[in-house]
């Protein structure tokens, strides 16, 4: 007999969330505030997580890997680096 559950309390999710950026390499620390709700819309645009179907500790953790990798992005680009200047379209076969 399989089971299955599923989380039936709603969890409020932050609209924004910060995250910390250790430059070790110019020794700075910043702070950079990230929309989460815009995060989790990205997530869902990649087509693998449809967003009511995701158990909530799954889509917060995903959600805030984006988030992360938004702030390095905008990190980057603050101090004149492109941090997709070596990303080439992939190629179809």
């Amino acid at each position: 007999m399989p089971l299955t559950a599923r989380v039936l309390t709603p969890i409020h999710l932050p609209e924004k969330v910060q995250v910390e950026i250790k430059d070790t390499v110019r020794a700075t620390t910043q702070t950079v505030t990230i929309d989460f709700h815009e995060a989790m819309q990205e997530l869902a645009a990649l087509g693998a997580v449809n967003l009511h179907e995701v158990e909530p500790a799954e889509l917060i953790s995903m959600a805030c890997a984006v988030a992360k990798h938004r702030a390095i992005d905008q990190y980057l680009m603050s101090i004149g680096v492109d941090p997709h200047a070596e990303v080439k379209p992939l190629q179809e076969s």
